[in-house]
């Protein structure tokens, strides 16, 4: 899964003419708030992978579906 383009893609789905950051991407999936941007780094870096269910949170976020935050 390629991350940047994950990031890239959610910011034209939600309008924001720009990327999500590391941090957005890592607060849309509840990942740790203190070392989620961190790994989200690794994965684009591929020093990590996305588990399964992150696969498929990632592809609901993909095919439309938004956070509350």
């Amino acid at each position: 899964m390629d991350i940047a383009n994950v990031r890239e893609r959610l910011g034209e789905i939600w309008g924001l003419e720009r990327s999500l950051t590391k941090m957005e991407l890592a607060r849309a999936l509840k990942l740790s708030p203190t070392n989620g941007g961190d790994y989200i780094a690794r994965m684009e870096r591929g020093k990590a992978n996305a588990s399964g269910p992150m696969e498929l949170a990632i592809e609901a976020l993909l095919d439309g579906y938004a956070p509350r935050h």
